[in-house]
């Protein structure tokens, strides 16, 4: 697209509109979540020394991204790193209001993530707290 066309107010408000558009964000929005889960429990040995090694991690984070190119990836390019957006946008090949609403989603969602798991980690603490006392007694 020529890039006069891209930063156009007309083409913008067209693509606010469009439904391709929320489609995407979506889509994004669910392959971030899935990304930033996997990468985030990947490392862990949850006590076992054979889990969580550099190879498992490795190979863990190289299928959920070619999972998530695979499968969602028709839908919204795939570029779930945000340093892949940013080359789109400078690229001409999105529009800067979409490579904005898909950063935007990606802190959202990393935050949402983040939270999760400390949640999850928090009643997983409770857990092992309570084996260790009941190991005890």
């Amino acid at each position: 697209m020529v890039r006069s066309k891209l930063w156009s107010r007309a083409y913008i408000a067209d693509e606010l509109r469009s439904g391709s558009f929320w489609r995407d964000l979506v889509v994004e929005l669910v392959a971030t979540f899935m990304l930033m889960s996997v990468q985030a429990v990947l490392p862990l040995s949850w006590g076992d020394p054979n889990l969580g090694t550099a190879v498992q991690t490795g190979l863990g984070m190289g299928f959920i991204v070619a999972t998530m190119a695979w499968s969602l990836g028709d839908f919204s390019g795939g570029h779930m790193n945000p340093a892949v957006t940013l080359a789109m946008v400078l690229g001409c090949k999105i529009t800067a209001v979409r490579g904005e609403n898909n950063w935007l989603k990606k802190v959202k969602v990393f935050f949402f993530t983040v939270v999760l798991l400390i949640c999850d980690f928090e009643s997983l603490k409770v857990h092992l707290i309570a084996d260790k006392i009941n190991a005890l007694t």
